[in-house]
């Protein structure tokens, strides 16, 4: 059994607000007389060899979560509310997967998905009186989409891989160098988002091990969804703080360090 510590960030989900049933309104809608609170840590445990393999799939569009932080989600469709139901009687487990460009044209239907995906344990959850959910989705790990299951219910389920984030010998010499340039890149990235200043440096404060900062500041920082997808499907984390420290000195105007893009490795 392991504990993972979380970082709740509610950036970067503008664009799924209308229809998808994704939005910060969890923030601001009254909670009705029926509400279930599972937990109010900031920690979940998680077993690993306890876990299925099998996976509740929530495809959403241009939205990419990452382990180590924690997603607001308002949930209003049938099939995710049924999947909401289904997972509060089992493992309280959801898998969010980013759809794939051309998701448009079948939506309702079985649209293409990402091939790597976030799985989150539900944190807290609030059923409102017409059945929507309220719910605060703590991500565990990453997961490898294997093959999609034969429908069983609404929503879709998959065989999933863990993957655990990889740390190289040959990167052992560098990393702290490459860790504490990160940490800079993003501080001067920090004043563009003032509201959230205080929260950041409390966390850039503590001893954060670099796989666990490179997913924070992933989550984080504005980037397109597509970069956000390369980010989690690179389980190197060597190669994702590179890759990072570029991105975010792109955005912040600093002249780039570092050859990029660096030598994906082979997921």
């Amino acid at each position: 059994m392991s504990h993972s510590s979380f970082w709740i960030c509610y950036q970067n989900l503008s664009e799924c607000d209308k229809v998808f049933g994704i939005t910060t309104q969890f923030l601001r809608e009254p909670q009705s007389e029926r509400v279930d609170t599972m937990s109010t840590s900031s920690e979940v445990s998680f077993s690993p060899a306890e876990f299925s393999g099998v996976a509740r799939l929530f495809p959403l569009p241009n939205n990419v979560m990452f382990p180590h932080v924690v997603q607001p989600l308002h949930i209003f469709e049938d099939r995710y509310r049924e999947l909401m139901a289904d997972a509060l009687t089992g493992d309280h487990l959801i898998t969010i997967v980013q759809l794939a460009d051309g998701w448009e044209c079948d939506y309702t239907g079985h649209p293409a998905i990402a091939r790597v995906g976030c799985l989150g344990k539900i944190l807290t959850h609030v059923q409102l009186e017409d059945g929507r959910y309220n719910v605060l989705l703590a991500g565990l790990r990453r997961v490898r989409i294997v093959s999609e299951l034969a429908p069983r219910h609404a929503f879709r389920e998959a065989h999933v891989e863990l993957m655990e984030d990889v740390y190289t010998d040959s990167g052992t010499a560098e990393r702290h160098a490459i860790q504490e340039l990160l940490l800079q890149r993003f501080r001067s990235y920090l004043p563009h988002v003032s509201e959230t200043q205080q929260q950041l440096d409390a966390l850039l404060e503590g001893s954060v091990p670099l796989g666990m900062l490179t997913d924070i500041v992933a989550y984080f920082i504005s980037l397109e969804s597509r970069d956000k997808q390369q980010l989690l499907d690179e389980v190197n984390v060597d190669f994702r703080t590179t890759q990072l420290i570029h991105e975010l000195e792109c955005l912040i105007g600093e002249p780039t360090t570092r050859p990029f893009p660096p030598q994906f490795s082979t997921n």
